[in-house]
């Protein structure tokens, strides 16, 4: 099936990949008896505006701009400098390709000890 016709990369679908601590995480929240992850304290689904503002709080509490495009571009350079190939790191990120990774972390390519740590 294709993802609905509002999905950004539309498609397919995109998948999240968890590490084992968020899957535990996850599923410790679900045996807790919501239905859902993400619901407030009546128990209905968390709607766009309450992520937003959520995300707005957290910004000022942190002091920060765009603050999920912080957290991708912040993960996708640990990786990247931590020898992770871009393909990867680009199906990690749920990207088609490598080739947005390849110009958007260009920079990383100029980072003299980034490139001499990959020397050995």
């Amino acid at each position: 099936a294709q993802p609905p016709a509002e999905a950004k990369g539309r498609r397919r679908w995109r998948l999240i990949r968890l590490t084992d601590r968020a899957v535990a995480v996850v599923e410790r929240r679900l045996a807790a008896g919501p239905a859902r992850v993400f619901e407030n304290e009546d128990g209905n689904p968390w709607t766009a505006d309450a992520v937003k503002c959520r995300v707005q709080r957290l910004k000022r509490s942190r002091g920060v701009g765009e603050f999920a495009y912080a957290l991708r571009h912040g993960f996708a350079e640990r990786k990247l400098e931590a020898g992770v190939d871009h393909l990867t790191v680009a199906e990690l990120m749920g990207h088609a390709n490598g080739t947005m990774l390849a110009t958007v972390y260009s920079h990383l390519g100029k980072a003299d000890d980034h490139l001499r740590r990959a020397l050995g």
